[in-house]
């Protein structure tokens, strides 16, 4: 699966060092995430707002899950 991705437009971003994640490469997360089953979040709330990129950090804190999904707001 990941080499499908490499081979892919998006393959020369998997030696970039996204913030956050302790100097790791976004190769090494994903190998690591599809190593362990390709786990998700169990959130509580099956259906929570979601985070958007221009949420304050008040509210990325309480939110069950802390992580922003999408790109923002389609227009």
């Amino acid at each position: 699966m990941l080499s499908e991705l490499e081979a892919s437009p998006f393959g020369q971003l998997f030696d970039a060092i996204p913030p956050g994640c302790d100097g790791n490469t976004i190769r090494a997360l994903l190998s690591a995430w599809i190593g362990q089953g390709m786990p998700l979040p169990n959130i509580a709330d099956k259906n929570p707002k979601a985070l958007r990129l221009e949420a304050t950090v008040e509210e990325e804190e309480f939110h069950p899950t802390g992580i922003a999904l999408g790109y923002g707001a389609v227009h």
